[in-house]
C-alpha cells in the first residue's frame, strides 16, 4: 500500500478490476468499456476522464476516491464484487487509502441546490447500504450528521412513517456561525 513519502498513487495505477470508495461511501468497479474507461456500480457509472490525477473528482467532488482495493483472485463475478463487504483478505488488497476521508468537507460555497442534491446522494448511499448489508438492521440509534461543507450540515436518521414503517429521513440544514442552524430545516425525505 501506498504511505507517506512514497510515490502517490494515481489515476494511473488504477486497473480494470479494481474496486473504488468514494467520500460518498459508494463502492464502484473500474472497467473499460467502449466510452474509455468507468467506474462502475449498480444503478450507473461515470466516466474516469472526469478524475485528476490526485483520484479527486473535478466534476462532482464527493465522487473522490479515498480508497482503492485490488482482487487478489483471477475471477470475479461483477454482482458479487458489488455485494461483497471486503473483509475477504484472500480476495481483495488495499492499495490505497487516502487518510483524510473522515469528512465530505467541500471547500466550494454550495448552493441551496447543491447541497440537496449531495443530501439525496448520501440518503439513497444511506438506503442502499442498508438493503445490502443484511446484518445492519435500521433502529432508532441510526442518527448520522454529515458537514457537507462551511455553509451546510446534513442529518440522515431513524424515523418511521405514516404506516409505522421504519425508514430513514434526511434534513440538510444552513450552517451559521460554524454551528447548523436546526431553526431553518430544509426536507430531503
Amino acid at each position: 500500500m501506498y504511505k507517506k513519502g512514497e510515490n502517490m498513487f494515481t489515476k494511473a495505477d488504477l486497473k480494470t478490476g479494481m474496486v473504488v470508495i468514494t467520500k460518498l461511501r459508494n463502492y464502484l468497479v473500474l472497467l473499460n468499456s467502449p466510452l474509455g474507461d468507468i467506474l462502475v456500480r449498480e444503478g450507473g457509472f461515470v466516466s474516469l476522464e472526469s478524475y485528476n490525477d490526485s483520484l479527486e473528482n473535478n466534476v462532482f467532488p464527493a465522487y473522490s476516491i479515498i480508497k482503492v482495493y485490488s482482487p487478489l483472485i483471477e475471477s470475479l463475478i461483477l454482482k458479487s464484487v458489488l455485494e461483497d463487504n471486503f473483509s475477504d483478505t484472500g480476495r481483495w488488497k488495499v492499495v490505497y487509502d487516502r487518510k483524510e476521508h473522515d469528512s465530505l468537507y467541500i471547500k466550494e460555497k454550495l448552493s441551496e441546490e447543491q447541497a440537496k442534491a449531495i443530501a439525496f446522494m448520501l440518503l439513497n448511499s444511506a438506503e442502499n447500504m442498508l438493503a445490502q448489508d443484511r446484518t445492519t438492521t435500521l433502529h432508532e440509534d441510526y442518527d448520522y450528521w454529515y458537514g457537507i461543507s462551511n455553509d451546510w450540515d446534513v442529518n440522515i436518521y431513524y424515523m418511521q412513517d405514516v404506516h409505522g414503517d421504519a425508514r430513514l429521513g434526511c434534513d440538510l440544514f444552513p450552517v451559521v456561525n460554524g454551528e447548523a442552524n436546526t431553526n431553518i430545516t430544509i426536507k430531503i425525505k
